[in-house]
C-alpha cells in the first residue's frame, strides 16, 4: 500500500497540547460503526496515534445512516460536547449518504453544518478548530446509479476542497489521494475490486457491495486524519 506524500491540505499553525484538548468527530456509519470492533475505527485509532497518543478527550457522536442535514439537526450534542477550557477540534466526515440531492445542495449543508458549529464554539468562549474530510468511493445499488453517486461525491470533493478555507476549517483530508487505494480510475466493480483497494473495503458488507472500512481501510483512513492533526 503506497500512501501519497500529500495526504491532507493544511498549514503548520502551533504547538499543540493534546492533554489540553478535546477531538469531537461527527459523521456518519464510516466513523461510528465500521469496522466492528469499536478501538479498530477511525475515530479510537485517531485519539490512540500520533500525534494526539491518547491525551485528548474525545467525543464520538458520528451515527451510523445519518446525512449531513440530520447532522444539522441533531447537532446539539456536538454543541453540548464543546468544551470551554480546552481547544476542541472537530472532525467532520459526511457527505456521501446524502447524495442523492446531488453535490451543490450536500456541499452548502456542510458549509452550514460548519458555520453552526463555530458559532456554537463562540458563544460558549470555547477555541475551536475543525477539519472536513472528502469522500471515499461507494459502490451500492440504491436510487441512484453507482457511477451517478460517484461522480456526485468526485464533484462534493472537489467543492471541499475548494472552499474549506473560506469555510472557517484548519485542514481538509483528501481520503482520494493521487496513487492510493480510493483513487480509481472508474466506477466498474474491477476498479472496486482490484488488488490494493480491495482489502480497504469491509467483510461484512453485502455480497458485491463496497461501502464500509475493514481494519486495514480504517487504518488507512487514520493516517490521512491524523497527518491533518500534525499540520494544525
Amino acid at each position: 500500500m503506497r500512501v501519497a506524500q500529500v495526504l491532507t491540505q493544511g498549514r503548520k499553525r502551533r504547538s499543540i497540547n493534546w492533554s489540553q484538548s478535546k477531538l469531537i468527530f461527527d459523521g456518519n456509519s464510516l466513523f461510528a460503526s465500521h469496522p466492528t470492533t469499536a478501538s479498530q475505527r477511525v475515530p479510537q485509532r485517531v485519539l490512540a496515534a500520533a500525534p494526539v497518543n491518547g491525551a485528548a478527550a474525545f467525543a464520538m457522536l458520528a451515527i451510523g445512516g445519518q446525512t449531513t442535514q440530520q447532522m444539522i439537526d441533531s447537532a446539539a450534542d456536538v454543541d453540548a460536547a464543546i468544551d470551554p477550557t480546552k481547544l476542541n477540534i472537530l472532525l467532520a466526515w459526511e457527505g456521501t449518504n446524502g447524495m442523492i440531492d446531488g453535490a451543490e445542495l450536500q456541499a452548502q449543508r456542510m458549509k452550514a453544518y460548519l458555520a453552526a458549529r463555530k458559532a456554537a464554539a463562540v458563544a460558549k468562549g470555547a477555541e475551536m478548530l475543525m477539519i472536513v474530510a472528502g469522500t471515499i468511493p461507494r459502490h451500492e445499488v440504491t436510487s441512484i446509479s453507482i457511477a451517478e453517486r460517484n461522480d456526485r461525491m468526485v464533484a462534493y470533493n472537489k467543492i471541499l476542497a475548494a472552499n474549506w478555507r473560506t469555510w472557517g476549517c484548519s485542514a481538509y483530508v483528501d481520503t482520494r489521494p493521487p496513487g492510493g487505494p480510493f483513487d480509481l480510475p472508474d466506477w466498474s466493480t474491477a476498479s472496486f475490486t482490484r488488488a490494493e483497494t480491495l482489502p480497504m473495503w469491509s467483510p461484512d458488507d453485502a455480497a458485491g457491495t463496497y461501502t464500509h472500512l475493514s481494519v486495514l481501510g480504517a487504518l488507512y483512513i487514520q493516517a490521512l486524519f491524523s497527518a491533518a492533526l500534525r499540520r494544525l
